[in-house]
């Protein structure tokens, strides 16, 4: 066992307590004790008590060889009264040994005695390393009654005849010593005379103790104690520490140092080397006794672990009560952590409903960054895909097209539209969530320059597959390549000498500029005239003074009784001058050429 005792170990042992034994003896490499039956030096049956082995490996015996002799003596007042217990005081003992323990194991010796004494209960350990010669003595004393004890005080001694043994010698030279200088004893000591050997008591409060030498081997606590100053005596080594009042329920702890060496010197070097072995029994420092030391501390090697401490977060009973962190009503959550509801099971959290405690517990989780708590697809892990609702899945804020990270898998592909008539360009596309302005599903205009191009659009007269039937229809082409066609008033366009732009010819019976007639000379005309009106005025005498009538070519009887008789044409007929004109007139429009288109 450690200097600090395995807790558990030494608890297992007392929860077995061994019930009050005939004695024991238990060794180191330096140090042995011989327990009698009350759990003190001195055992009768072997006739030895404290023994000490020199380095040189010469064994004393330190304590009187025989019986009695270790002291144990308390006293305290209870509801006015005075009490008193004893061990082995005369030959006697008015405590009672409740329990006997071999805590030992293989680095250290430990014994561990429970007395009673009313309603004081006791519990008296001593531990020393195995290659040790400080042997830690340390009083636990406990109020299980419900009256205060007051005036509580207890005696330890014991008669130290080192030199019997070898030179038959009881004295000692016996010193009480101020080491630290602070003005308080705190060595007293006994010295065999002839081998120096060295036995002494060092108290490890001494401003609660008394301290000093007795003639006397039976004395109660209040004894006179004497400072020999080194003088020989055949004295009793006496420590006398005072509790005062020990409250109903209460415990408090005393210890001293039980040291032995070769010499006086180093025995002194000790007292201060070996000063941690005063708090064996609290060796955490936080005020409680381990466990195996009749105290309640269920962790000695934890300062922050004590019955009456906080239970915080750590995964520790803090207040040894049994319970831990969060099964136990009474922890601290400010200590822990933050958990919030992950209602959907995705592993990130609602941060609307953080709450404290030491540990998630099932459905919490520590994050907070769950932007929809109902669906275990979103969460900052999601993968950002398309969706119809733009539904932002990974938490960051944004959604399809606006995230750099949404998944390309899950886009559409689309087609530009750049003259807006709702068709696109196969040719050019892009991946999107949505098509934005400017894009579309359609990939069927074959001109996306042209709004008036697209599938289904009326054909106009531009020589353009305004539909996308890749068909121009034949209206639309110059099929005489005279530049002009059929749908843009081309009256023939299989002559390209025939259109719009070309210049008439006179009187060849032919459009050739598709205004609907041929020209027509303006001499031939007029000469025609004027033989045939002549001839006829002359011939026949007809027209004259008839004044109202016009005649068939659109000329008044006036003007025919002109003189018309220069350039007359004589009629085959012999009728007037005019048919001829009638004729042509009846005729021309036979030649004009309707124009015509699909």
């Amino acid at each position: 066992m450690s200097r600090v005792q395995s807790a558990a170990a030494l608890l297992t042992l007392l929860a077995v307590g061994g019930v009050a034994s005939a004695g024991q003896t238990l060794s180191g490499t330096y140090v042995t004790a011989h327990y009698n039956d009350d759990g003190l030096w001195n055992w009768d049956s072997t006739e030895l008590g404290l023994v000490y082995t020199t380095t040189a490996g010469i064994v004393q015996d330190t304590t009187y060889p025989g019986t009695p002799w270790a002291h144990f003596h308390v006293e305290y007042d209870q509801a006015s009264t005075a009490t008193e217990f004893y061990a082995n005081s005369a030959y006697s003992t008015t405590l009672t040994t409740v329990s006997e323990s071999d805590a030992s194991d293989t680095t250290t010796v430990a014994s561990v005695y429970e007395w009673t004494a009313g309603d004081l209960s006791i519990t008296k350990v001593e531990y020393w390393e195995l290659g040790g010669t400080v042997v830690s003595q340390q009083f636990i004393l406990h109020n299980a009654g419900t009256d205060d004890l007051e005036d509580l005080r207890f005696l330890f001694a014991t008669d130290a005849d080192i030199d019997y043994d070898y030179y038959d010698n009881y004295a000692t030279l016996n010193d009480v010593d101020d080491l630290d200088g602070d003005g308080v004893d705190d060595w007293v000591v006994s010295v065999g005379p002839t081998s120096g050997v060295t036995l002494g008591f060092a108290p490890c409060d001494p401003g609660s103790a008394a301290i000093g030498h007795n003639e006397d081997w039976d004395e109660d606590t209040d004894l006179d104690l004497a400072d020999s100053d080194g003088g020989e005596g055949d004295d009793s080594i006496n420590w006398v520490h005072t509790v005062g009042t020990l409250a109903a329920g209460e415990t408090v702890r005393a210890a001293q140092l039980v040291v032995m060496a070769d010499d006086e010197a180093t025995a002194e070097g000790l007292v201060t080397s070996e000063a941690d072995l005063c708090s064996v029994c609290d060796a955490d420092g936080d005020g409680a006794l381990a466990g195996w030391c009749g105290g309640d501390d269920c962790d000695d090697d934890d300062p922050s672990v004590y019955p009456s401490a906080d239970e915080v977060c750590d995964g520790v009973d803090n207040d040894c009560d049994g319970d831990v962190d969060d099964d136990d009503a009474g922890v601290d959550r400010t200590t822990g952590s933050t958990f919030y509801a992950d209602t959907d099971g995705d592993g990130f959290g609602d941060a609307s409903t953080g709450a404290l405690a030491c540990a998630a517990s099932e459905g919490w989780v520590a994050d907070d960054t769950d932007c929809d708590d109902a669906s275990d697809a979103i969460h900052p892990d999601a993968t950002e895909v398309c969706d119809a609702d733009d539904v932002d899945e990974d938490c960051d804020g944004l959604a399809d097209d606006v995230d750099d990270s949404t998944d390309a898998a899950t886009m559409s592909t689309w087609y530009a539209d750049g003259d807006g008539d709702g068709y696109g360009d196969a040719a050019t596309t892009g991946l999107a969530c949505d098509p934005g302005p400017g894009w579309t599903a359609d990939a069927t205009d074959c001109d996306d320059t042209s709004d008036v191009t697209y599938p289904g659009a009326v054909e106009v007269c531009d020589g353009l597959d305004n539909d996308c039937d890749s068909v121009v229809p034949g209206p639309e082409v110059d099929d005489d390549g005279d530049g002009v066609v059929e749908c843009d008033g081309d009256c023939d366009d299989t002559d390209a000498s025939i259109s719009p732009d070309a210049t008439e010819i006179e009187d060849d019976g032919i459009d050739q500029d598709c205004d609907g007639e041929d020209a027509v000379s303006a001499g031939e005309g007029e000469g025609e005239g004027e033989g045939e009106g002549e001839g006829e005025g002359e011939g026949e005498g007809e027209g004259e003074g008839d004044d109202a009538e016009e005649d068939a070519d659109g000329l008044s009887s006036d003007d025919a009784s002109t003189d018309k008789s220069a350039g007359c044409s004589t009629v085959a007929d012999g009728g007037n001058g005019r048919f001829g004109l009638g004729v042509f007139a009846m005729l021309m429009p036979l030649f004009a050429r309707r124009r015509s288109w699909r």
